[in-house]
């Protein structure tokens, strides 16, 4: 197996990895995720939900390894040694979108 050039990931529940490429640029930032203001006055790095492509690290294919990033192609995957997970969309539980207060047993709220 060749050590592609280049991986891609999304990030991958609340864990924030460090995009090794810039430590040396004193910029925060982390794969997978953007600083946005999540409520009025209060910021953080959210998941973009978008794959990610950064140079070949073996710090970014150690923190793959340990469930900190998911592989975003198949490529990514070979190289790290894991599975390809496919990313699932959002549950939308039907009361929410008809506005309906009942919960899961169907009794009203």
């Amino acid at each position: 197996m060749t050590i592609p050039a280049k991986l891609r990931f999304r990030a991958k529940g609340t864990a924030l990895v460090p995009k090794f490429h810039l430590v040396d640029s004193n910029v925060r930032s982390y794969v997978g995720r953007k600083y946005v203001e999540t409520e009025p006055g209060t910021w953080g790095f959210q998941p973009t939900g978008e794959a990610e492509e950064v140079p070949y690290d073996p710090d970014y294919v150690k923190a793959c390894r340990d469930g900190d990033l998911l592989p975003a192609d198949k490529a990514t995957a070979e190289a790290c040694g894991v599975a390809l997970e496919v990313p699932r969309a959002p549950s939308v539980r039907p009361s929410s979108v008809f506005g309906s207060s009942r919960d899961d047993s169907g009794k009203e709220g």
